[in-house]
């Protein structure tokens, strides 16, 4: 099976970053020979696109309850530019991450979790200090 062969397979199965493409097909044993002028092809043609890859992957994140830290962490790790995870953060978590941290924290105190303990869950999510004390607030308001 050629590169360009295994490129499009990989990226059948989901949208990959660039610099993810690459780490892939380079630990398949699959030598640099050729990577970068494969993967300009695969840009032009719309194939792969960091772009969309950071869109659709801060959505998933954040669908599952993961915060704005946590999500850049991992498109760093995945090889997208930090200034285009910032730009995808800003465009598509405005208002969002408030309310997606507030609901987690709102079924934390449903269940008896002290203010603490959802601090500290919410920091593991990736959420800011600035976020999780506003949350908190609200949510236990006596505390």
């Amino acid at each position: 099976m050629d590169l360009r062969e295994r490129a499009l397979r990989i990226l059948q199965v989901r949208d990959h970053s660039c610099e993810e493409l690459r780490r892939k097909l380079l630990a398949r044993g699959l030598g640099p020979e050729g990577l970068d002028s494969l993967l300009e092809d695969l840009v032009r043609l719309g194939y792969l696109d960091d772009y969309r890859f950071a869109v659709q992957f801060v959505r998933e994140r954040t669908s599952r309850g993961r915060g704005r830290l946590r999500v850049a962490r991992e498109l760093e790790q995945r090889g997208v530019d930090a200034e285009l995870a910032r730009q995808v953060l800003e465009e598509v978590l405005p208002d969002q991450e408030c309310e997606t941290a507030r609901a987690l924290a709102e079924r934390r105190a449903r269940a008896g979790r002290s203010p603490q303990s959802t601090a500290r869950f919410l920091a593991s999510r990736g959420f800011s200090a600035a976020t999780i004390r506003q949350v908190l607030a609200q949510v236990f308001p006596d505390d």
